[in-house]
């Protein structure tokens, strides 16, 4: 009998490994989650630690204290979004592109332009936060130190400068391992600064410093990571064409004109209903939607993480006119993300309320109701990651930037109607009746372009 059982959970096993890797299929799709995996292992550790994180600083700083330091967070990401011409899509669309078709010493031109074009846009950001400081107590109702804090918090976009380039050629050398282990070391370490901190009593403005000497810190290391590893590509920087750094085909500068007005409405919807709730009402209503985003944060990054781990391949599938395995990857990768986010409204809804008692304590309980809506939110980013990243890897931005105006608009008229009534649960609503807006208009055109590469390839 124990010869028999042994065989039968030998055959289950076997027979289930067979029908994954029927599944799987394809290498693009076997990438597509192996790549998944390490970026989805950092989040672990990193959600781990960045939960002990929230609860220290809603200890350290109190409801309303986290709410200024929200509001701080929101307005300086409001001016990196106004000013933030940045090159993450581009540099990973347009090298690829490049070392795709042979053409080396454009892609080191690209690369190039990139990380310039981005420091030199960090520090017209910095000096718009230095001017806006002096109106952010004022307009928020908050004492004047809160401006100078504001100032150096600002610092944190010229220490950010280069890491998305960075983070982006990293995915696009498929060293995800690295993204890996240097968001666990940024994680650990945040952590542990931010638990000293907690420690010796200190305040909003030594959690600020902390914030912008780590960011400094991980961006170099991120940097010298990603030009390394374009050097096993042939990708070097001093072997870009010759000529001022800002010289870049035209097709590059059309692409990142239509991905920064999407990046910029897109980026404006996070940081918006905090900034609208802060107008409205008070720091205190702040620190709760703060709270309800630093519990779900960590579960919408998933979408991310997808994002992240699909626009490198399907930018080489389209660039290099292989679409019908460009489909195959699309569909597959929508059914699983689709299990995911069931998945998780199912495991973590009727906890919400527990987890929420054991990281921020009872003051914070009236971040259950927000908290609910934007898990439902985290949920329909990650079902929909595989339809946000198509068009923009494939070379399309126009049809995201509308869908990011039409958001942006729907979220406007929603913050002023529900915020007043419902406080920070108005402003987690309004972000969902917004999510569903850019769907209705990014979802039909995702479908016709796939319809359209089916008549092509037939």
């Amino acid at each position: 009998m124990r010869t028999s059982r042994s065989f039968s959970i030998t055959d289950i096993y076997g027979r289930t490994r067979e029908k994954l890797s029927r599944f799987l299929g394809t290498t693009h799709v076997a990438r597509m989650v192996k790549n998944t995996g390490w970026l989805g292992a950092a989040m672990l550790v990193t959600m781990a630690a960045g939960m002990a994180k929230s609860g220290l600083l809603a200890r350290l700083l109190g409801i309303e204290g986290l709410g200024i330091y929200g509001l701080i967070i929101s307005t300086t990401a409001m001016f990196s979004l106004i000013f933030g011409f940045t090159s993450a899509e581009a540099a990973i669309t347009f090298t690829s592109k490049y070392i795709e078709n042979g053409r080396i010493s454009k892609a080191s031109q690209i690369v190039r332009y990139c990380l310039w074009l981005d420091l030199s846009i960090s520090l017209l950001t910095f000096f718009a936060v230095m001017i806006g400081s002096n109106f952010f107590s004022n307009f928020f109702h908050l004492s004047e130190d809160s401006n100078r804090i504001l100032v150096i918090y600002g610092l944190i976009v010229i220490c950010d400068a280069p890491y998305w380039v960075s983070v982006s050629l990293l995915h696009l050398c498929d060293r995800f391992n690295y993204d890996f282990y240097i968001k666990i070391m940024r994680s650990l370490l945040s952590l542990a600064v931010i638990g000293t901190i907690y420690i010796y009593c200190g305040g909003l403005l030594a959690v600020v410093i902390a914030e912008v000497v780590i960011s400094g810190m991980v961006s170099v290391i991120m940097l010298i990571l990603a030009l390394r590893s374009l050097h096993s590509k042939g990708v070097y920087l001093r072997k870009a064409e010759k000529g001022p750094w800002w010289r870049v085909p035209a097709e590059v500068w059309r692409f990142q004109i239509h991905s920064y007005f999407r990046a910029s409405l897109k980026g404006a919807h996070r940081h918006l209903g905090a900034l609208v709730l802060g107008y409205l009402t008070t720091p205190s209503e702040v620190g709760l939607y703060h709270a309800a985003r630093r519990i779900t944060d960590p579960i919408r990054n998933i979408s991310g993480i997808f994002l992240q781990s699909l626009f490198p391949i399907y930018g080489k599938l389209w660039f290099s006119e292989k679409h019908a395995e460009l489909k195959i990857l699309f569909k597959k990768s929508a059914l699983i993300f689709s299990l995911l986010a069931i998945g998780l409204i199912i495991a973590i809804a009727p906890i919400m309320r527990f987890i929420m008692l054991k990281v921020f304590g009872a003051p914070f309980i009236g971040s259950v109701a927000p908290a609910l809506i934007l898990l439902v939110c985290a949920a329909l980013l990650i079902l929909t990651a595989p339809l946000n990243a198509l068009l923009p890897a494939c070379g399309e931005s126009r049809v995201p930037m509308l869908a990011a105006a039409c958001m942006l608009v729907t979220q406007i008229i929603c913050l002023y109607v529900l915020v007043p009534r419902y406080g920070s649960s108005g402003a987690a609503l309004s972000f969902l009746i917004m999510l569903l807006a850019g769907n209705a208009v990014t979802v039909p055109k995702v479908i016709s372009f796939i319809k359209r590469e089916k008549t092509t390839n037939s």
